[in-house]
Order: C-alpha cells, then sequence, then structure tokens
C-alpha cells in the first residue's frame, strides 16, 4: 500500500508540477555547464527517518532517449528515498517530460533495491540538501516570539538597505512610519521626539514644516555618524583628536550662530 500511494503521489505531482509551477518551490542545489538541479522543497514525504524528496533536472538543449529515439526531454523529474540516519539513498521513480512538461516516459525503481552510499560531489550534495530539508520539516514550529523577532529582524534588515541606498531618512519615512507620527509624537508627554525644538514651538508649526525638520534632524544624525565612522577608519590607535571628529569651521559655525548658540 505504502509504495502504491507514492507512486499515485508522485505520478500526480508530475501531471501538476508545470501547470502550478507558482506554487511549488524550487531551490537549485547543484549546477552543470549545460543544465541544472533544483529540489522540490515543498511536496516532501517523510516515513520515520526516511525522506522521499523529489529533484528536477533542467537542460539548456534538449536529450534523445536511449540515444537512437526522435523522442526528446527537457527535464527530468527524480525521486529520490533517503536514509539520512545511515547516509544512505536509492533512486525510487523517474519521469522525462517534454518541453510542454508532459511525461512521455516514466520509469519506478524495485522498492527492494539495495541501498547505496553517495559518490561524487554532485550526489553528496543532493543527500545534503534532503537530509537539511527533512530536518527542516521536522523542526518544532516557532514559538510566537521567535516568529516576532524574525519579523523586526527583517524589518530592520529591509530599513538598513534602504538607507544605504538613497543615504535620506525622507525615503525611509514615507515607507516604514506610520502616516500620523507627528501626532503622536506631539501627544508623548515623556519624551521631546524633536530634541532641541522646545514643544511650543514644534506645536505651533504646520505638519509639512515639523516633516522637514524631524527628516532634517534625522539626516544630520545619521551622516555625522557616517562621517565620524570613516575618520575613526583612519584615525591612529590609541588616538582620536577631537578636531578629527567636528573641523573647527564646524565648530565655529555652530558656538556663533544665534539658535545654536542659545
Amino acid at each position: 500500500m505504502k509504495v502504491l500511494l507514492l507512486s499515485v503521489a508522485f505520478l500526480m505531482s508530475f501531471t501538476s508540477s508545470f501547470a502550478q509551477r507558482q506554487s511549488s518551490e524550487w531551490q537549485r542545489v547543484y549546477t552543470f555547464d549545460d543544465s541544472i538541479i533544483e529540489m522540490n522543497t515543498a511536496n516532501v514525504t517523510i516515513l520515520g527517518n526516511i525522506a522521499f524528496v523529489r529533484f528536477r533536472w533542467t537542460f539548456d538543449q534538449p536529450q534523445v532517449i536511449d540515444g537512437q529515439s526522435q523522442l526528446k526531454y527537457y527535464s527530468r523529474l527524480e525521486l529520490f528515498e533517503f536514509n539520512c540516519t545511515d547516509n544512505r539513498f536509492r533512486p525510487y521513480e523517474t519521469a522525462l517530460l517534454d518541453l510542454a512538461g508532459k511525461a512521455i516516459r516514466y520509469e519506478a525503481s524495485d522498492p527492494q533495491a539495495k541501498w547505496r552510499t553517495t559518490s561524487g560531489i554532485m550526489m553528496d550534495k543532493l543527500m545534503a540538501s534532503a537530509c537539511e530539508l527533512m530536518r527542516t520539516k521536522l523542526k518544532p514550529p516557532a514559538s510566537q516570539d521567535e516568529i516576532e523577532s524574525q519579523r523586526v529582524a527583517k524589518y530592520a534588515f529591509s530599513l538598513s538597505q534602504r538607507l544605504e541606498q538613497t543615504k535620506d531618512l525622507k525615503p525611509i519615512v514615507e515607507q516604514f512610519f506610520v502616516d500620523d507620527y507627528l501626532n503622536r509624537y506631539l501627544s508623548d508627554r515623556k519624551s521631546n521626539w524633536f530634541w532641541n525644538l522646545n514643544r511650543e514651538t514644534a506645536a505651533r508649526a504646520s505638519r509639512s514644516e515639523l516633516q522637514r525638520f524631524y527628516i532634517a534632524l534625522l539626516n544630520t544624525g545619521y551622516l555625522n555618524c557616517q562621517y565620524y565612522v570613516s575618520q575613526y577608519d583612519h584615525a591612529a590607535r590609541g588616538s582620536f583628536p577631537e578636531e578629527k571628529l567636528i573641523p573647527a569651521d564646524i565648530i565655529e559655525l555652530i558656538e556663533r550662530h544665534p539658535y545654536t548658540a542659545r
């Protein structure tokens, strides 16, 4: 019964894999000069310590069957049986597909065939990829805290990548900040989010003026940090003079300007 169910499922996956390619998850695991091998990470069967994993060979040029046949195939789908405990495998079923994704030849291996050990870099890679996929599938689901931490990490990475490209906080604020963040800042009585701008002045300013001021404030801090880091990289070990951080003409401008002087 197990053999029958696996065979039916495998044949059904052949007929639907190309029609539903967008819903399948194929991960490249090996690259040749004229072909690639991908592993299906979604359609996996696990029975105890055995994993049935599907691989797809895709060729740049059509391949001739048996060297003489006029039938040509463009991809090969193969189901392998992996014993990740003993590091052994055996082929289970194979299908050859034409350009339209239709199976033109199907072969089932002997389910009682002997297990094989990997030999060669390519098969070692397939075994390692399949067993890692099995471990991933068997891993307990992440807790809500882990999911939230991953979400925050992805959010922070996306933000930092965008900032690295633009060197400007304005598009970051427009993309990542909530629409009413200025109102929230103004209503926060515990913190002054505008730093050296007093609350009365901030309350009288228009939202567009306040946003321009806040973005300029963020950009000043960000670009200052970029400048400090660039200077520190070239500073002598154990010594970092203050004038390297803030040039004398900038200090003079800050001290003499009526706003910053006050």
